[in-house]
């Protein structure tokens, strides 16, 4: 869920306005008490009003948008769909290349837009995936891996919002919150164990993240040094 209680106006050349926030606030169950993060619809519809486009908070990281992809698919991919979009829309190119070659993401595929933008921004996307589809061959849809396209997706609408708040869209941006029960009387706490590789060894170790979380919050610059010492 998008929680509206720490929303950041963005200016036109990505600054955010006021004090920077976390990404996002791991709870144990959806089923707690959302009170304190403001999730009310008089109050959303307020702020939701104001603004264009409304997405995630952005998240630093250690690398770059485009390697930091590459670390965890296939960037032949990536590539494939970069030269499409200079080709379909080339006026996209300049957002796409500052984009890949910046140092904040935005995880998720999390927004709420305007219904004129939306519908700007549902051809612009699927002009593309299907574009990208279309060029692949049958042996390649079969050993791709699962979800590949939301990877995609994902990258994509990054270029799409720098290129529309570029233009003079109004947006926002704010931490979502990330539930681990979804399930009603599932309200335990739950570990999440994750394996990573030691940077330059092969040595792999497992990290609890829930716990790395709440030492290293997401999007801090003791987050981005530590993620400069693993690879996934």
């Amino acid at each position: 869920y998008l929680t509206f209680r720490n929303l950041s106006p963005v200016t036109a050349k990505g600054k955010i306005i006021g004090k920077r926030h976390i990404p996002y606030i791991e709870l144990d169950s959806v089923w707690e008490d959302l009170t304190p993060y403001w999730i009310e619809e008089d109050w959303m519809c307020r702020q939701i009003e104001q603004y264009d486009l409304l997405t995630v908070y952005r998240e630093r990281i250690n690398t770059t948008v485009y390697r930091q992809y590459c670390q965890y698919h296939d960037g032949n991919n990536l590539d494939q769909m970069l030269a499409l979009l200079k080709r379909i829309y080339p006026e996209y190119a300049d957002a796409a290349d500052a984009y890949m070659h910046s140092k904040e993401i935005y995880y998720m595929n999390m927004y709420i837009m305007k219904k004129e933008l939306f519908q700007k921004y549902m051809e612009w996307l699927f002009t593309l995936l299907s574009a990208f589809e279309a060029e692949r061959k049958e042996a390649d849809r079969q050993k791709q891996e699962p979800r590949l396209i939301g990877y995609l997706a994902e990258r994509l609408f990054g270029i799409f919002y720098l290129y529309q708040r570029n233009r003079g869209a109004k947006c926002a941006e704010l931490p979502y919150l990330k539930f681990y029960h979804t399930e009603p009387g599932k309200e335990e706490s739950t570990s999440n164990i994750r394996e990573f590789r030691l940077k330059p060894t092969k040595i792999k170790i497992k990290i609890d993240m829930r716990r790395l979380n709440r030492l290293f919050p997401a999007g801090s610059l003791r987050r981005v040094l530590l993620r400069g010492l693993f690879l996934r």
